[in-house]
């Protein structure tokens, strides 16, 4: 039983990359976009896996859908933007973003072609797509690849000063915790050192135009799938609520 749990558990990881990134229009359920008015804050979710959203072991959304559902519910005007829509296998919803399986913080600074995607990099995506507030879960494959914390931190870095730089403003998440102490040594403890230094960085920058949201309070290990890495239906809603409740705090809600 073990062995076929850990079998599983490999086919979904495969380095946080278990998941379809192909893009593509991809209909709701009432066949609508969710992108209610080019008049409204422009938002951009930028990540990986636990932001795109997985097809194993079953199709998620990811947070992102819950997010748009609370600034639906309160009226909120706005328009999601990004190079990538929603997994066209789980088929729920469609809303660009700017999340990319399997990549990392630094993907995002230099550009990073794989099978989820072609990552222009963060000043493209600014240039491109000028969203005003830039949503931020990334490093959780940093870690789960070994590299130095503080490297992660400094290309984090470099992506939030291309974001302000370009006019934009930030919301920033603390990485919600992995449970992999079972197959991949280390990367529990690495992953909350670098939610640690997430949150010293955005305290030193002392910049009201990033704010830290924290998505580790409340989180359990039964919010994740098995794989211990990626966010449950039940784990997303606790994303999107700590998302959307930094962000109604910041005004962004605008109707």
């Amino acid at each position: 039983m073990r062995k076929l749990f850990h079998g599983l558990v490999i086919a979904i990881l495969m380095h946080i990359s278990a998941c379809d990134g192909s893009s593509g229009n991809v209909r709701s359920a009432s066949d609508t976009n969710v992108n209610h008015s080019a008049s409204g804050i422009r938002i951009m979710a930028l990540g990986d896996s636990i932001t795109h959203g997985v097809r194993l072991p079953i199709p998620s959304a990811s947070w992102r859908l819950p997010f748009t559902q609370s600034m639906d519910n309160d009226g909120c005007t706005y328009e999601m933007v990004g190079s990538q829509l929603s997994n066209e296998n789980h088929q729920l919803f469609e809303s660009p973003h700017e999340a990319y399986s399997a990549q990392e913080a630094n993907h995002f600074v230099s550009g990073h072609n794989n099978w989820a995607g072609n990552n222009a990099g963060i000043y493209s995506s600014m240039a491109l797509h000028a969203p005003d507030v830039v949503l931020i879960h990334i490093g959780t494959n940093d870690a789960i690849h070994g590299q130095d914390n503080q490297q992660t931190i400094g290309e984090i870095d470099q992506i939030i000063a291309a974001i302000l730089d370009d006019g934009g403003e930030v919301l920033i998440a603390n990485l919600i915790p992995t449970f992999t102490a079972e197959y991949l040594e280390g990367v529990d403890v690495r992953i909350a050192n670098l939610a640690e230094l997430i949150e010293s960085y955005v305290l030193q920058l002392s910049d009201p135009r990033v704010q830290i949201v924290d998505v580790r309070e409340g989180y359990s290990q039964a919010l994740m799938y098995d794989d211990g890495i990626h966010p449950n239906d039940e784990g997303s809603e606790i994303i999107a609520t700590a998302f959307y409740r930094e962000f109604k705090s910041q005004g962004f809600c605008r109707q």
